[in-house]
């Protein structure tokens, strides 16, 4: 809290980087992010904003950092922190105030009477997403936006620089990247078929909690993942389990996510039921026991498991027969 008050951003950072909490408190409640606020450090504010600093976590008294700044007259810190007020509950707002480094300090009421808080969602996200500019945000630039916002394609900015943070060389701003994209889907800003070739792409991330992301993000999108059934079902085909809690997790997202995706999965999972590893071959028989009626046709292949030398292929086969005819 020292270092937030001073403004020392390279002592702040150098705390961080030793894993200290960015959101950790003092005795009342205080943390770095409100003390910054309180002294009007803009700069300090932004810094702790994107190392992760919960812009509403409130002191003792039910204060926020926004109070803060509010009550000392710091307007700038103000606006930045309104900004990031509003885009908190919101994955896409927050993915690009926190790792497109575009301008996020806007002002909250202008000559008119014109506020960002009123403004619609929708016009807000396309402020948010402007393309960088040498200077900071205008109120004419919110103007020209609340014009153009009915006839605009609001998703080519948000999509655009979402689809490049799933590229991105950090695997957080990965993870950010694929709940913005779900969420443009949900929207109807993206189709889902566009979204399951963006999600694909990751399916091999040298991150495993970002490949688990990824499988999960086609199984939420059901058949509209279809076409990617095959190489959802390739991560069946993890290296031994041995406890590993990463490839474990892994598995168990390809499991759940053929499973959404329905029919299409089925010849997939039965394809590897002559795996040489039996845990593979347990994997794809709790597949096709997860879509029971619809994996009918595979039915043999399936009982032919019940002779299976591994103890657990011959219990999930024998589990996948009772879906199958439970449902039947």
């Amino acid at each position: 809290c020292l270092a937030a008050k001073m403004g020392n951003e390279a002592v702040v950072a150098a705390l961080l980087g030793a894993g200290g909490d960015v959101n950790l408190a003092r005795f009342d409640g205080c943390t770095p992010l409100s003390v910054a606020a309180h002294e009007g450090r803009e700069a300090m504010v932004l810094a702790l904003l994107m190392a992760g600093a919960k812009v509403s976590k409130a002191k003792s008294n039910g204060w926020t950092p926004l109070h803060f700044a509010t009550q000392e007259g710091h307007k700038a810190v103000a606006e930045l922190l309104h900004s990031w007020t509003l885009a908190r509950e919101d994955p896409v707002q927050r993915y690009f105030l926190r790792f497109s480094k575009l301008p996020t300090n806007l002002s909250l009421v202008d000559p008119h009477g014109c506020s960002l808080h009123h403004l619609p969602a929708e016009v807000v996200r396309i402020i948010l997403t402007k393309p960088p500019c040498c200077r900071l945000l205008s109120h004419q630039d919110i103007a020209n936006v609340c014009l153009t916002s009915k006839s605009l394609n609001a998703a080519a900015g948000p999509s655009a620089v979402a689809f490049r943070g799933v590229e991105s060389s950090d695997c957080h701003v990965r993870m950010i990247a694929f709940a913005a994209v779900s969420r443009l889907v949900c929207d109807g800003k993206v189709t889902p078929q566009h979204a399951a070739a963006i999600f694909a792409t990751r399916l091999q991330d040298v991150d495993w909690t970002v490949r688990r992301a990824s499988i999960l993000a086609l199984g939420d999108l059901g058949t509209h993942a279809a076409p990617h059934a095959g190489a959802i079902a390739k991560r069946l085909e993890v290296e031994d389990m041995n406890g590993n809690r990463s490839v474990q997790s892994v598995l168990g997202a390809a499991i759940q996510a053929l499973v959404k995706v329905g029919e299409h999965a089925a010849p997939h999972a039965a394809a590897r039921l002559d795996h040489a590893k039996a845990h593979v071959r347990a994997a794809a028989l709790r597949v096709l026991g997860g879509l029971g009626a619809r994996a009918s046709p595979h039915a043999a292949a399936i009982a032919a498991r019940l002779k299976d030398d591994d103890e657990t292929v011959r219990e999930a086969a024998a589990f996948a027969l009772m879906k199958l005819h439970s449902h039947s």
